[in-house]
């Protein structure tokens, strides 16, 4: 167990693209996840892979993995182990729905790309002037002005303009919902970008310890 992720197994799938020569990989015991597993295997379903045992003991791997290691059984001599199976991916390493944060995210994109402000947008929107927005009709509105959402972002963005307790909806709420939504998309980014830096330094020091196990996979 050298405590690879299914991040590191992500770029160990890449190196073993391109190698030739293992024979034998051994991943036993690694948190690799059903996703981690699934890289390594897609990675070996190659003709110029030379890997004909993966050693996968102790972790749980998704069906299509299995699936896919019995179609290399069959083209050549090819053994997988692994603790079992389910029919669903973890849900770590897995691509989530949108949440309201996200769809707010994604409406905030809009304008910013077309360089308007917020009152501007929303005023554009509500051709009418009223001074009483509701959130139904915003929400419509801002569907008809071609923002590149889908039913879920809809829904998320109509919920979060029907659940703010400031009352009744305003273009001053409205612009103050967004600005939040800035602030809160600036903090976050800061704090990916501090995570990617520590999650870089981490995986380096696991690749460094894979490539003492596995010198014959080279690493991107």
């Amino acid at each position: 167990n050298c405590h690879i992720e299914w991040t590191s197994a992500k770029l160990i799938s890449e190196g073993l693209a391109k190698n030739s020569t293992l024979q034998n990989l051994n991943l036993a015991f690694n948190p690799i996840t059903t996703h981690g597993a699934q890289y390594i295997i897609q990675a070996l379903d190659v003709e110029t892979s030379a890997v004909s045992m993966l050693d996968l003991s102790g972790i749980t791997v998704f069906s299509s993995t299995v699936r896919l290691a019995e179609k290399i059984a069959k083209r050549k001599e090819f053994i997988l182990k692994y603790d079992c199976e389910i029919p669903t991916h973890d849900m770590i390493g897995r691509q989530g729905k949108a949440a309201k944060g996200d769809s707010m995210r994604t409406l905030v994109q809009h304008i910013d790309n077309r360089n308007w402000r917020t009152l501007e947008y929303f005023r554009m929107l509500n051709k009418n002037n009223q001074g009483e927005l509701k959130p139904e009709a915003i929400t419509l509105d801002i569907v008809k002005s071609d923002a590149k959402l889908d039913n879920e972002d809809i829904q998320n963005i109509h919920q979060r303009l029907g659940n703010i307790s400031m009352q009744p909806l305003t273009y001053k709420n409205l612009n103050s919902i967004i600005n939040k939504q800035r602030i809160r998309d600036r903090s976050l980014k800061a704090r990916h970008e501090k995570q990617a830096q520590n999650m870089k330094k981490r995986n380096q020091k696991i690749l460094e310890t894979v490539s003492q196990h596995f010198p014959g996979i080279e690493i991107p």
